[in-house]
């Protein structure tokens, strides 16, 4: 096999490269007001992408009535009335300050997401709100919740009944979606039953034996655990409460689920075994059977589960990944987005603000199994989730594309979408790139409101795949080549919207103090930030985001005891901001290289 960086070369000198982007926008991502006090941070960027997580801007964060308010962070005012790039283009102006809006936390435990998205109140509230009446000829997912509309009959008689859409029978509809129909139903007001709508099955539902909508839903898994209670001896469990037992094992338990399993459980509230025998815990199984806990029967759900505040607590459900597409956190993102791109209209250092789905506010998904096998709407195949998951892309697209065109003065700023493959699929391989390609293709459907696209993917991977996978040849072949598909999708997207953008997925070796990292060419260890920024300038990219302790690094000190690595991180990012690829002593030192002759 070929060494990476001699793979990287090959790829600029062959006949196929494609022509750099001249300039690239250099931004740091994840930059806070206090940053902009750092000399070596401003002289060496374009601008700053400032991150903006709901739970920050939302004050019905601590309980307010409904419907939430906000109060922005004053980053933005702070980096916008700074001048950036000095040594970078070698004189500074007024620093770019582009918005990222996120509601869902990064994969570990959320912390983005109001706790009252999860709440009972919140969730017939949404319901009830016109933006979620019953529409005619509209695309519903399987799992959301409306209210018929008017307050009055046939609605209203006289208690409000809420409809979910279902699957009827399981796995239809196959896309995951249905259509109304274009004349209102006449709506079957008793609880549990059903009504044909268009391709659509409404069912009345009901909450713990009232009329209520369904409460939201989140999962966990190995790739999204959240912050679940551990067991615990000596305590009183609900029925239905998911726990894991606090031995890092993966597994999720829910109680109560199979009293016959075990003779000591009861059906109500039950205690769990004190004094437990050694080693101080149940004998759990892990086998997804059943464990006797002195009057506790707890049942192995193995390593995914689905949950909402019928089985914990609102501020540990608040923690899963939240299942976006249903009511309640599809209509809280829909006005934490509508009333941030009014608080922001008049931004004029944004290039950009950026939303997305799930995930780090981008389009990645969590917890795929989950989704698929344990909710309670009933398992969906890997073409549901597709067509639920990108649905609900195009429908933020298509909410923010109309927020856009009610103000009265057009924004210096575009939207920014964001693109992923589905991941950890049922069929094999488990990866599906063509959910990227829906993706970028909507937001190409809204131009000129959304007037960019990326990837928060860009690591080292994408150049061993480009190089050594035969289909990623160019052209492309629907395959995936790259770390949610960029690479593909943007030879259709060049040109059509002004900026074409890629974040790294990780800081790279040296600059992650932790050398443990996706962004890594163990051949030539001081290349491996030079490789992926030459790679991503050579697809097009004229917009690079790039952590904070990648300018501690090549422009700080925080890499000053590496040999040679800040000054070629330092070339790396200043050749990358005009679209060149790196110079040869920033890929390999002196040898080792094929072709340099041709690169300039």
């Amino acid at each position: 096999m070929k060494p990476i960086a001699t793979m990287a070369l090959f790829l600029f000198c062959s006949a196929v490269a494609l022509a750099q982007q001249n300039p690239t926008y250099i931004y740091m991502y994840d930059a806070s007001a206090a940053d902009a006090s750092t000399s070596y941070y401003y002289d060496n960027i374009d601008g700053v992408t400032i991150s903006i997580p709901q739970t920050s801007a939302d004050l019905c964060n601590t309980g307010c009535a409904y419907p939430p308010t906000y109060n922005w962070p004053s980053t933005y005012s702070t980096w916008a009335t700074t001048s950036c790039g000095s040594a970078l283009r070698g004189a500074s102006s007024a620093c770019t300050a582009n918005i990222d809006f996120k509601s869902v936390s990064n994969r570990t435990s959320n912390s983005w997401t109001p706790s009252y998205v999860f709440s009972q109140t919140w969730a017939n509230y949404a319901a009830q709100q016109p933006f979620n009446y019953w529409t005619a000829n509209h695309v519903y997912p399987i799992g959301y919740t409306i209210t018929c509309g008017v307050l009055t009959a046939p609605c209203w008689t006289p208690t409000l009944h809420y409809f979910q859409a279902i699957q009827n029978p399981v796995g239809t509809p196959a896309g995951g979606l249905c259509q109304s129909g274009n004349m209102m139903p006449t709506w079957n007001l008793t609880a549990g039953k059903t009504l044909n709508d268009g391709s659509c099955t409404w069912q009345d539902v009901l909450v713990n034996g009232t009329n209520a909508a369904p409460p939201q839903d989140v999962v966990v898994a190995s790739d999204y655990p959240g912050s679940l209670p551990a067991w615990t001896k000596d305590t009183m469990y609900s029925p239905t409460t998911v726990i894991v037992d606090g031995l890092n094992d993966g597994h999720y338990f829910q109680e109560g689920q199979n009293l016959a399993a075990c003779s000591s459980g009861v059906s109500g509230t039950c205690m769990s075994l004190n004094p437990p025998p050694p080693p101080n815990q149940p004998s759990w199984n892990l086998s997804g059977g059943y464990t006797c806990d002195n009057t506790c029967t707890w049942h192995d759900l193995g390593m995914k589960a689905a949950l909402n505040v019928d089985n914990d607590t609102q501020g540990q459900v608040a923690t899963g990944m939240p299942v976006v597409w249903e009511t309640p956190f599809a209509y809280s993102q829909y006005l934490f987005y509508a009333a941030g791109l009014l608080n922001f209209a008049t931004a004029s250092q944004a290039r950009y603000i950026r939303t997305g789905v799930g995930v780090g506010e981008e389009a990645s998904i969590a917890g795929a199994p989950a989704l698929e096998n344990n909710l309670p709407i009933g398992a969906l195949t890997d073409a549901q989730l597709k067509g639920i998951w990108t649905n609900q892309a195009l429908q933020v697209y298509a909410n923010n594309a109309a927020t856009m065109k009610g103000l009265a003065t057009p924004p210096n700023w575009v939207i920014m979408a964001l693109i992923n493959c589905g991941t950890s699929l049922s069929t094999s391989p488990g990866t599906d790139c063509t959910w990227a390609d829906l993706e970028a293709q909507g937001a190409l459907a809204q131009a000129p409101y959304y007037g960019g696209y990326g990837s928060q993917g860009l690591q080292s991977s994408d150049l061993f795949n480009q190089q050594n996978v035969a289909q990623c040849a160019i052209p492309f072949q629907g395959q995936s080549c790259c770390s949610d598909n960029w690479c593909e999708t943007r030879h259709y997207m060049i040109g059509k919207l002004s900026y074409i953008e890629l974040q790294e997925l990780c800081l790279s070796y040296y600059a992650s103090g932790t050398l443990v990292t996706c962004i890594y060419d163990p051949n030539y260890k001081n290349a491996s930030l030079a490789e992926v920024l030459a790679l991503a300038t050579q697809h097009h990219t004229n917009v690079i985001e790039l952590g904070v302790p990648e300018f501690d690094c090549a422009f700080g000190s925080a890499c000053s005891s590496y040999s040679g690595v800040p000054a070629a991180n330092k070339t790396a990012i200043q050749n990358a901001s005009v679209g060149l690829p790196p110079s040869t002593s920033a890929i390999v030192g002196m040898t080792g290289l094929i072709g340099i002759g041709k690169i300039f």
